[in-house]
């Protein structure tokens, strides 16, 4: 993947960015100035958004899927959006569009969620998910002579065959108590994680010795890495497609999130809460995209993928990503539904969960 205008100094201050934001750190592990990283921070916001990814289940949410046609309305895309909405993709499929939206529900609601999304867009899939990941930037699959990056897929290949992963994928933490301090920290480092908390604190009205502490003791804790999203290769360029693959089990499914932490060619991988299963979102060039499927086919010959299922190519004129929930969702520490939407799909919901138990 041929990276325009970027050299080694820029991935390696992206890989570091994954883990810090503190701009001093990053220049001595790169050995450069202050001054030096902040402009090519600059310049990588080009390309991109350095966002908080956070911890949902320890929020006290939870994570899922939902795979259905297309609704013929965009009324029922504006009520979800009212709840714990955290993404809309239209995909394109030989079938016709479908719809694969992410929510982040509570997870003493999730049966409700599921049975209002039912209700809002007609029949459907509903799959629990786990956290999910996110390409990590690394040096290590950069190749400074032809400044791109280039993934080595018949090492990742025996890697995933033998077992000898060192990336672990990391599970979910246990919960944490939050407030609305909290969330308006976080819904401001989902926009971007560099955003100074000084700034935070007069926006918010909060005093800065208070918002320090709120972040410090509740929300750094929740973070889990920061998600450098970064479109070196534009949408329209290389189209977004999901993929679902089933795995033999979860260990084979861990490791080849371990393996493939590192692919530049993965935008996400959101594997599933129940099952030795993931959804893979990539942006595939044409060669790239036979390395992956031999990949794929090389695991299957030996045992260790069940199935593989192509979704669909991503919309890049219909896609939604939202931050966490908003604060008047959360009551005396616990989540809710709000009001607006009980009365108008509540009833028809209870119903079906009636149905269905």
């Amino acid at each position: 993947m041929k990276l325009e205008g970027l050299d080694a100094l820029d991935i390696r201050i992206l890989e570091n960015l994954y883990e810090t934001t503190n701009i001093s750190e990053i220049a001595r592990r790169v050995g450069a100035s202050d001054e030096t990283v902040r402009r090519r921070i600059q310049k990588l916001y080009r390309y991109g958004r350095i966002i908080v990814e956070p911890d949902y289940f320890a929020m006290g949410l939870s994570y899922a899927a939902y795979i259905a046609d297309w609704p013929s309305s965009d009324s029922a895309l504006k009520l979800l959006e009212e709840c714990y909405l955290k993404s809309i993709t239209r995909l394109i499929t030989p079938t016709g569009r479908k719809i694969f939206i992410t929510l982040i529900p509570p997870l003493h609601l999730e049966n409700v969620m599921q049975a209002i999304v039912e209700t809002l867009l007609g029949p459907g899939t509903f799959i629990p998910l786990m956290n999910p990941v996110k390409w990590r930037p690394s040096y290590l699959v950069f190749n400074e002579e032809r400044k791109e990056l280039v993934f080595p897929w018949d090492e990742a290949l025996k890697m995933l065959l033998k077992g000898n992963v060192t990336l672990r994928f990391r599970g979910n933490c246990r919960q944490t108590v939050i407030d609305p301090i909290d969330l308006a920290i976080l819904e401001e480092l989902q926009t971007d994680a560099l955003t100074p908390l000084t700034r935070v604190a007069k926006e918010k009205g909060v005093y800065q010795q208070k918002l320090w502490y709120h972040y410090t003791k509740h929300v750094k804790p929740l973070i889990r890495f920061n998600n450098v999203n970064m479109a070196l290769i534009p949408p329209n360029k290389v189209p977004r497609m999901l993929h679902k693959i089933s795995f033999i089990n979860h260990e084979i499914l861990h490791r080849f999130i371990g393996v493939n932490i590192l692919n530049p060619f993965f935008v996400a991988i959101l594997p599933f809460r129940y099952s030795p299963e993931a959804f893979v979102i990539t942006g595939l060039p044409s060669d790239q995209m036979l390395c992956f499927i031999k990949v794929l086919s090389e695991l299957s010959e030996n045992g260790l993928v069940k199935s593989y299922e192509w979704l669909g190519i991503v919309d890049p004129s219909y896609l939604r990503a939202y931050t966490i929930p908003s604060a008047d969702l959360l009551v005396n520490g616990r989540w809710i539904i709000k009001k607006s939407v009980m009365e108008k799909v509540l009833p028809k919901a209870i119903v079906k969960i009636r149905k269905d138990k």
